[in-house]
């Protein structure tokens, strides 16, 4: 007798591994469309809640790309919106579903944020702090600390 497809895939809430993901990609489809699309976008296509959810990301925690908006991150971001966005969906669904195939999507995903991660960190790191940020601290702690 055949087992039925999905048939001995353990609840999500079993498989705490597969719940963190679930978790991971579902927080970051807002905060990829909202908050880091606003990098990408103007302003006026986000409702004021959002633009007003950058302004607390911004006032708390100093970030000068995203206060910044470098065109070599506006290119990153727009990445973000139209391959990673799409891979969160995917990934949430093949995740709760305990779904095989999103092994190889995830490797690639991992991937390619990993790579966009490196200029991200470059940024920081190899600035010149006030000189090219000006308004942001980012003293040498700083920049090793983020």
């Amino acid at each position: 007798m055949a087992m039925a497809k999905g048939a001995g895939v353990l609840p999500l809430v079993r498989r705490p591994m597969d719940l963190l993901f679930v978790v991971f990609f579902v927080t970051h489809i807002p905060t990829s469309l909202l908050v880091d699309g606003q990098c990408a976008l103007p302003s006026e296509y986000f409702p004021q809640k959002a633009t007003e959810l950058l302004a607390f990301h911004l006032e708390t925690f100093k970030d000068p790309l995203m206060g910044t908006c470098p065109g070599w991150l506006q290119l990153i971001i727009w990445c973000e919106l139209l391959l990673q966005v799409p891979f969160f969906f995917a990934a949430t669904y093949a995740f709760v579903r305990g779904s095989k195939w999103i092994r190889i999507p995830a490797i690639v995903y991992g991937t390619h944020t990993s790579t966009t991660l490196m200029p991200i960190l470059g940024a920081f790191w190899l600035s010149n702090g006030q000189k090219e940020y000006p308004g942001y601290n980012l003293s040498f702690e700083v920049r090793i600390a983020l």
